[in-house]
């Protein structure tokens, strides 16, 4: 059997280093994130901690990769729109979200939580800040050129919805009227 190739170990370092940032989100989500220790991640995960230790220095940097991960998910679905049309990548926006929220619920939970206790993770608050910025700034945009009236308050609104459904969904996602509310903002801001 001949050694393995660079390729191939960096390969096998990131599909490490995915595993265990899922194993520990989906623990961070059901337990909360201070009960969870890294010997549950590592046990949960099938490897030694001196493995997850290897790969993450702190049990902080971990919940880093965690949210790294879910918000480049995010965007790459977004960037995935045709930005030509600015109704259409609205509306891609807005069904994203939508769907993210059901499929990532574990994310969404956990950067609930995580949201909710802020001043426990310091790190948390410039970094979201920073992202709902970005957000807040392209949702202003697109409104301004679709000639939606406020465009800046408008945008502000949306961001605040988002926050609004997601908090409900993650309450009683078997029962909230998730599909109902996409079609609902899809036809205010789309049609």
């Amino acid at each position: 059997m001949s050694p393995r190739t660079k390729e191939q170990i960096d390969k096998i370092k990131a599909e490490r280093k995915t595993q265990i940032t899922e194993v520990a989100l989906q623990l961070f989500a059901t337990n909360g994130y201070n009960p969870t220790s890294i010997d549950q991640i590592a046990n949960a995960a099938g490897i030694s901690k001196g493995l997850v230790y290897n790969y993450f220095d702190s049990k902080e940097n971990l919940l880093r990769e965690a949210f790294d991960q879910g918000f480049k998910e995010i965007d790459q679905t977004i960037a995935e729109a045709d930005r030509t049309d600015s109704k259409e990548y609205l509306k891609h926006i807005l069904n994203t979200y939508f769907e993210l929220l059901k499929d990532r619920f574990l994310y969404y939970k956990l950067l609930m939580e995580v949201s909710l206790n802020v001043n426990q993770f310091p790190f948390y608050k410039d970094y979201v800040a920073q992202r709902y910025q970005e957000y807040y700034q392209l949702m202003t945009r697109l409104l301004l050129e679709i000639d939606f009236p406020q465009p800046e308050q408008e945008a502000k609104l949306l961001t605040a919805l988002f926050d609004g459904i997601g908090i409900q969904y993650l309450i009683m996602p078997d029962t909230y009227p998730l599909e109902t509310y996409r079609k609902i903002l899809i036809n205010k801001y789309c049609q």
